[in-house]
């Protein structure tokens, strides 16, 4: 990736607060909007309950998908990111440090 390109990228996720995170389990794939904060390499965090349908689902399978976007007026206007990756729970040190963005 280039520097041009992070950057842009580091743009949009300062300039929004909510993703939708989308999760699938047993078959059946699930959407579910959330508020997230990101550190100076991209990394997303994100605060859920266990009980949620989207925390279970990412425990009995990790890999997830996502897409941050602003509302505009015209389809011309969209602009975005669509990320795929795998969900962990952080805990410790790490969780404070999450905390803190």
């Amino acid at each position: 990736m280039t520097a041009d390109a992070r950057a842009e990228i580091r743009r949009m996720l300062e300039a929004h607060h909510t993703l939708t995170l989308s999760t699938w389990r047993d078959g059946e794939p699930w959407a579910a909007t959330v508020f997230y904060a990101s550190d100076a390499d991209c990394n997303l965090y994100f605060v859920s309950d266990h009980r949620t349908r989207h925390a279970r689902d990412m425990l009995a399978a990790p890999r997830v998908a996502l897409a941050i976007n602003a509302d505009v007026d015209n389809w011309n206007d969209v602009r975005g990111l669509q990320v795929a990756g795998d969900a962990a729970r952080v805990e410790g040190v790490e969780r404070a440090k999450a905390l803190a963005l």
